[in-house]
């Protein structure tokens, strides 16, 4: 239960970012090597992706502080010193703010259009069977292509969108209250 409760947790550093992963036991396999099973990935919206052998590891506990940074310094080019480490220019891009990608994205065949339907994901929609929704409104921006031309580009608020019969690729990302979009869910019609 604490496994599932989010203990034994780290952010991995991955091609797109850092993944935090929650691991259910580790075995000591050499100096230094550990064998993780039981693995979680992608938790709280990160992005799940390919982790190549020696990637960086941060274990996450009580010991990691986070930093309070203000609205306006993201995006800014900022110095930082972690104990007694050398000064290193780091920007803040705030992905942790970002809405999280969306879950369950299916393109059915409608007749002349696709049916696009998608499950919104975030940590403000209660973890309930009696309460499946979201708590407050959301935007979605939704796109379709057809041999690589751009042939549907529109918002709603809805969970649901028509496209295009002729497209062959279908993308979409909810949009945050501060206007800047979470990562794209793509899908090509057809696909179980």
């Amino acid at each position: 239960l604490a496994w599932l409760s989010g203990a034994n947790t780290m952010l991995v550093a991955g091609e797109t970012g850092w993944e935090l992963v929650a691991f259910r036991s580790a075995e000591l396999i050499g100096e230094n090597r550990w064998r993780l099973s039981g693995l979680l990935r992608g938790l709280r919206g990160s992005p799940a992706s390919d982790i190549a052998a020696g990637a960086i590891c941060v274990i996450v506990d009580e010991s990691l502080v986070a930093t309070a940074l203000e609205p306006d310094e993201t995006g800014r080019e900022l110095l930082w010193q972690a104990g007694g480490s050398d000064t290193q220019a780091f920007t803040h891009r705030a992905v942790s703010s970002l809405p999280w990608p969306v879950a369950h994205l299916r393109a059915v065949d409608g007749g002349a259009t696709l049916s696009v339907t998608w499950l919104p994901c975030g940590p403000d929609i209660p973890d309930s069977w009696d309460l499946p929704d979201p708590t407050g409104p959301r935007r979605f921006h939704v796109q379709a292509e057809a041999s690589g031309a751009l042939i549907h580009d529109a918002q709603t608020q809805e969970n649901t969108a028509s496209v295009p019969a002729e497209a062959d690729l279908v993308r979409v990302a909810e949009i945050g209250a501060d206007g800047r979009m979470g990562r794209w869910v793509s899908i090509q019609p057809g696909t179980p």
